[in-house]
């Protein structure tokens, strides 16, 4: 092809390239300025090769490979350079990306967030004693006294400024953590802490509106809230793609896309601390002087929301204007390099709590009917038994901020007593002996079908055996009675052993209780093993017991009195109905989660010293021989 009539024939595709590089160098955007400059660069770069090879000593060469040299220098800026500067990268790149490919998610935290203040802010229009029940009476009372001496914001001065910082920016920490990290649970969590949060906010800046005092509150709190907020804000949507996660895999495994949104919101986290402390310094230092002329206070508001929309807003619109369609989403290269998870044969602990998780997910479906009808039907049983769901069950709660205040310790310890306190079916001494058969019953039959599905029999084939682990554990759940020390040896001897031994009486096909006593040398043979997945499920408690027990269902309980208008809500019969009941699914996900475990553990521990899945791969080794130096299978 002669050299005009190559130029003639590809001028019309380089004229665009050349007009979206002028756009782009510019720093302005338009909607087609990138579109396709990915595929046309592509394209640019065979013209090149094409002209190289036959125009190598012609402009054409010359001019295509300054055209390539300038789009890969503005499309690809950021991939050399900041490449070994991994500081820069990370708040130039990493999280300019996250923020834009997860903008559905920090947007949906917003509008949560924007809601929930609505509702407080209308909430207590309707009824002036709601600030009392979120912001505390005490907190109330100290405000009004303040306004009348003539100072309503005296609650920043009321304590030294170094002292402030800590308590301040150590709490926000803890709340912004927690915020996160309670996205696991569907982004439900927090959901929960996006709307404590905006009906906190809502309901504080109208206590002050009824009191013609909202400029001079606006220009007082949003001195630090600016940021604060915004970093709730965007902590929240972090909680919302951990939640995502599991929900929306897309084309991953629900675990592999759960550990991606993990990483990515951690970062998010990460990239927001920062401002979090900044926040706690302008709250403890800065706006106690609220007698700084009001113009003074507004541009340093104004100059916060400069920030927080410049780095959060416009350069995540910015950075995807320029790589939203030529990169994959953040991290999406990592997860590509993963490894088959071995389920079979002799594992490792690291295998056996994967299996375990994934096979929980897997199983979840077989037990949920059986396990959300019977408890049901439990919970509706013992709310006619009204006085004895009341007062023989010490239900413990967190109050109603316990999202907004969270404190771990305090928080645990009331999540890990409401889970005890089922237990109090099984005490004969105080409860009819039926009761203890309501609480083992439905465990075991969970476990029944966990333990079917995990060695792919039909249950009915377990009945016999189903029925021996049914008054097995009605006996170790009800020994605690005896002593408060036995719940120690409960879940760290006797329900493990109990659960290797449903396994081996499968795989041995011996009776349960021989099974029972022959898994206790078991259970020793690889003690170390045993004892860290009995670990790892005391681990997984603790942590619902923080979440659901500790702070979510407090918060779910709050919002029902607050918002529902149904006659007696509040009663505490109903309340002890929903705390039971939401026990008393928890702990049933956690026995069926620990059953899986210990049928892994059974399967490694009989593996090791039998060798039966070896000694069958090998007999199905086909015999082969060799012709012209090729294996065939004979």
């Amino acid at each position: 092809m002669k050299e005009s009539q190559f130029i003639k024939d590809n001028a019309r595709t380089w004229a665009p390239i050349e007009k979206s590089l002028r756009t782009l160098k510019r720093g302005r955007f338009t909607s087609d300025s990138n579109s396709d400059i990915g595929e046309k660069y592509m394209r640019l770069t065979d013209d090149l090769s094409y002209a190289q090879t036959f125009y190598s000593k012609r402009s054409v060469r010359v001019y295509l490979n300054s055209l390539v040299s300038d789009v890969y220098r503005v499309v690809f800026r950021y991939s050399e350079t900041d490449e070994d500067n991994s500081v820069k990268r990370f708040w130039i790149k990493d999280i300019p990306s996250i923020l834009y490919h997860g903008r559905k998610a920090f947007l949906l935290s917003f509008i949560i967030f924007c809601v929930a203040m609505i509702i407080g802010a209308f909430s207590l229009s309707q009824d002036a004693s709601f600030a009392n029940d979120i912001l505390s009476e005490g907190y109330v009372n100290m405000t009004e006294q303040n306004i009348e001496k003539g100072d309503p914001m005296a609650v920043y001065k009321s304590a030294d400024s170094w002292s402030m910082f800590k308590r301040i920016a150590m709490n926000n920490l803890r709340v912004m953590t927690f915020a996160f990290l309670l996205g696991i649970f569907f982004g439900l969590g927090t959901i929960g802490a996006l709307i404590s949060n905006g009906v906190m906010l809502g309901v504080f800046q109208y206590f002050f509106y009824q009191r013609g005092l909202l400029w001079e509150s606006f220009l007082t709190i949003w001195q630090h809230g600016t940021v604060e907020i915004s970093c709730i804000i965007i902590g929240g949507g972090a909680g919302l793609m951990l939640g995502s996660g599991y929900l929306f895999p897309g084309n991953y495994s629900r675990l592999l896309s759960l550990r991606l949104q993990f990483y990515r919101g951690m970062k998010i986290a990460l990239a927001i601390m920062p401002f979090i402390i900044f926040a706690a310094f302008v709250e403890s230092y800065i706006t106690r002087h609220d007698d700084m002329a009001q113009w003074i206070r507004f541009t340093f508001i104004l100059a916060n929301a400069a920030i927080i929309f410049g780095y959060f807003i416009y350069m995540p619109y910015r950075y995807g204007k320029i790589h939203g369609r030529l990169e994959r989403g953040p991290d999406e290269d990592a997860a590509s390099i993963s490894y088959q998870l071995k389920e079979t044969g002799i594992l490792n602990i690291g295998e056996v709590i994967q299996n375990a998780v994934i096979k929980t997910q897997r199983f979840f479906v077989s037990f949920a009917p059986a396990m959300f009808t019977i408890i049901t039907l439990i919970t509706a049983g013992l709310f006619w038994q009204s006085e004895w769901l009341v007062h023989h069950i010490d239900w413990q709660e967190t109050g109603t901020r316990g999202l907004i205040a969270f404190d771990f310790a305090s928080a645990a310890a009331v999540g890990l007593n409401n889970f005890l306190q089922l237990q109090a079916l099984s005490d004969f001494n105080t409860s009819p002996i039926y009761f203890g058969l309501l609480l083992s019953a439905p465990l075991a039959l969970i476990q029944s079908i966990v333990v079917a599905r995990f060695n792919d029999i039909p249950l009915a084939q377990l009945a016999k055996k189903a029925v021996s682990h049914f008054i097995l554990l009605t006996i170790v759940l009800s020994g605690y009675t005896l002593a408060p020390a036995f719940l120690i040896l409960q879940y760290v001897l006797l329900l493990p052993v109990a659960g290797v031994a449903f396994q081996v009486s499968i795989k041995d096909n011996i009776t349960y209780f021989n099974a029972f006593f022959k898994s206790f040398k078991l259970y020793f043979s690889n003690f170390s093993m045993s004892i860290v997945w009995v670990g790892s499920v005391a681990l997984a408690s603790l942590l619902l017991a923080v979440l659901v027990q500790g702070s979510l269902l407090g918060v779910l309980i709050y919002f029902m009195n607050t918002f529902i208008s149904i006659d007696n809500v509040g009663d505490p019969t109903i309340t002890s109905a929903i705390r039971f009941f939401i026990s008393f699914v928890t702990i049933s996900v956690l026995f069926a989660l620990a059953q899986i475990g210990y049928a892994l553990i059974a399967n490694t521990v009989l593996e090791s010293r039998r060798a039966d899945e070896l000694r069958s791969q090998i007999s199905n080794i086909q015999p082969r021989k060799k012709r012209y130096g090729i294996d065939e299978t004979i």
